[in-house]
């Protein structure tokens, strides 16, 4: 499911760049987006229904009104992501889809409206997503060692370190608190 969901943030981010008039697409991306639109041709918001908790999915957070809910992604499409979450979310509220996955390091942001839901606890969810979805690197996944022999006779690349590693955290003035 996360190559799928890679493939369609390129493509809703392409989409939403597109239709917004202050940033212009490059050529390069106006013919990348064109590919893109030629294969997710066809794909329909599903009709309101329960999704039953089997099968892979992946997990995620719906950030919005106050609220962070824990929620699982089902199925992923041009036109919806079929979310459960652990409580009811009304049609028509907005709300970010917040998704991680550690192994392969990237992190996505995706503002969603919902389309419709179904039930109460858990809850089965449509997204549509609305404005420019994000994709953050957040390390290098890790490099497995070939097996083969030509492995000792070519010299391996060294690993980038983490972006992480060179972050400076800045805490502010202290000041003393009497009580």
């Amino acid at each position: 499911m996360l190559p799928k969901l890679d493939f369609l943030v390129r493509f809703w981010e392409l989409r939403a760049r597109h239709a917004a008039l202050g940033e212009p697409l490059a050529p390069a991306e106006q013919i990348e987006l064109l590919s893109l639109m030629q294969l997710v041709t066809g794909a329909e918001v599903p009709t309101p229904h329960r999704s039953s908790r089997r099968g892979p999915s992946l997990s995620a957070r719906l950030i919005g009104e106050g609220e962070i809910l824990a929620a699982d992604i089902h199925a992923v499409s041009a036109n919806a992501i079929l979310v459960v979450a652990n409580a009811r979310v009304a049609a028509g509220s907005r709300t970010c889809l917040h998704a991680a996955d550690a192994v392969a390091g990237v992190e996505y942001v995706l503002p969603c409206v919902v389309t419709w839901a179904f039930g109460v606890s858990p809850s089965t969810l449509a997204l549509l997503v609305d404005g420019v979805p994000s994709r953050t690197v957040f390390c290098e996944p890790a490099r497995s060692p070939r097996l083969d022999a030509d492995a000792e006779a070519e010299p391996q690349p060294r690993a980038r370190a983490s972006r992480l590693s060179h972050v400076t955290l800045r805490i502010g003035r202290r000041e003393r608190l009497l009580g």
